[in-house]
């Protein structure tokens, strides 16, 4: 085979910014079978002894401790066992038997082993959709999602899933995300996922990623982010054929896979499908909340703020505390929260209001928290059964509050009537079958949780019994974190 360039043979690899191997005009002649070879040689091996090998953004950094050697790290990391001599080659290794203690190992993330990963259902509101193979099934809490499959939303339903690595991605209603890709690499704590936002709203946590090569991405239809632990909101917006992204904290690289520009905390963009990205702006501040009251008990409640300067509406969700779940999702035309024919439980709740702009991006948060009294939740709630046999009564969990970062927390259910006692049993998983606490002997609608556990997260699920009769059948599984 003769190949004859006309001026120059380029290679490129794109991550954030292309590398170019160009090489100059001339001609190769080789047999067929071996120009595949000697193009993948050419990435292995410097053109001249002066030439310096290409440096690939996706590496992982490795440092050197004592007793390592090439052969240990290879069998350790890598994919091939053959890759030993490649590596040494791709760092220009000496001595592959003495490797000096601290040296930094760079290793392409190509060349090492990782196993597929997958993510966990931590709360869900009303009847979110799990799509496998074109099957749909409802999703429940405890439930993992792997590689290739959806979730989906309707009206009334909203669902919170986490990933391996701890980050948090809230789906709110009528929304779409596609797990397109997670990935773990073996023997480190190095976890890469590519998300997709077909439609929808998405409130995303990015937990700090522990080491570099890490990697978390959520693609829309006009714009691709990529972070390293960060809090920002996506959306995409189907009808319009346009993207929002507005960041809260850190910095987020937003952009099409070729051209990404860091966008900062307290800023914003919209990424138009057919006209592209414009240009960055500032988000608007946070409501003040501060004269709210701390305990709600008749309703309708009337509360209004200052309004926020260059808001064009706001939007308000309210949920349990120590929940991420919105049980309220509203849009509000003016800076005046309502709150009428609502059904919530005595209970403490938080609630949040953020100004949205005529373009629709959306600002801070304005933050607070209030309670529901017993007498304004028999209210809302005026539907209580009568004659119900003990046994077919299921508590109904209601929320988790106190300090996670303690772990001392406290789970608060309800019965639509007095019962003699209830079981609480906690568990590291949702088949309970290594259970962690089986109290038989709670009077209360509280258990707490005083300090015992280790971080982690963690499943929990409550059954009740009247006196003189067997235990009825246990709630809805409830989860929480004990972060350290």
């Amino acid at each position: 085979m003769i190949i004859e360039t006309l001026s120059t043979l380029s290679f490129t690899v794109r991550s954030r910014v292309g590398i170019d191997i160009k090489l100059p005009r001339y001609s190769i002649v080789m047999p067929a079978f071996g120009f595949s070879l000697f193009l993948s040689l050419l990435f292995l091996f410097p053109v001249n002894s002066r030439a310096e090998l290409p440096k690939l953004l996706s590496d992982w950094e490795y440092e050197v401790k004592k007793g390592d050697t090439l052969w240990l790290l290879t069998e350790r990391f890598l994919n091939d066992e053959y890759l030993a001599e490649t590596l040494r080659t791709y760092n220009r290794v000496e001595n592959p038997r003495q490797l000096p203690v601290g040296k930094i190992l760079k290793i392409p993330l190509s060349w090492m082993r990782k196993k597929e990963s997958y993510a966990v259902v931590v709360e869900v509101r009303g009847a979110p959709e799990h799509i496998v193979n074109r099957a749909s099934r409802a999703v429940k809490v405890g439930d993992r999602l792997q590689t290739g499959e959806v979730v989906t939303t309707d009206d009334e339903s909203a669902v919170s899933i986490r990933l391996k690595d701890g980050s948090l991605i809230y789906l709110q209603s009528n929304g779409k995300l596609i797990l397109q890709a997670m990935q773990h690499y073996e023997n480190t704590e190095m976890n890469r996922s590519e998300l997709k936002l077909p439609y929808g709203k998405t409130d995303v946590e990015v937990a700090p990623q522990k080491e570099a090569g890490s990697g978390f991405d959520i693609k829309t239809p006009s714009l691709v982010t990529s972070v390293r632990g960060t809090r920002y909101r996506l959306e995409f917006d189907a009808v319009r054929k346009l993207s929002r992204i507005m960041v809260t904290e850190g910095i987020v690289a937003v952009g099409d896979s070729d051209d990404l520009i860091d966008l900062v905390s307290g800023s914003g963009l919209i990424a138009d499908q057919a006209t592209g990205m414009q240009k960055p702006e500032s988000l608007l501040r946070s409501p003040d909340l501060s004269g709210f009251p701390s305990v709600i008990d008749q309703l309708p409640a009337q509360l209004p703020f200052p309004a926020v300067t260059g808001a064009a509406a706001y939007e308000l969700r309210v949920g349990s505390l120590g929940s991420s779940i919105s049980l309220i999702e509203a849009v509000l035309e003016n800076n005046e929260v309502v709150l009428e024919n609502v059904a919530l439980n005595e209970g403490h709740y938080w609630m949040k209001v953020r100004a949205v702009k005529k373009n629709g991006l959306s600002g801070f948060d304005g933050y607070h928290e209030f309670g529901v009294t017993e007498t304004l939740a028999m209210q809302l709630n005026p539907e209580t059964p009568t004659a119900m046999s003990a046994t077919q009564i299921v508590p109904q969990i209601n929320r988790v509050s106190g300090r996670q970062q303690s772990g001392y927390i406290s789970l608060f259910w309800n019965t639509p009537q007095k019962m003699e006692r209830f079981r609480v049993q906690i568990s590291k998983n949702t088949d309970f079958d290594e259970l962690i606490v089986d109290e038989t002997n709670v009077s209360t609608f509280r258990y707490t949780v005083d300090g015992r556990l280790e971080p982690g997260h963690y499943y929990w699920r409550v059954a009740a019994q009247e006196k003189g009769q067997s235990w009825g059948a246990f709630s809805d599984v409830g989860s929480f974190q004990i972060f350290p």
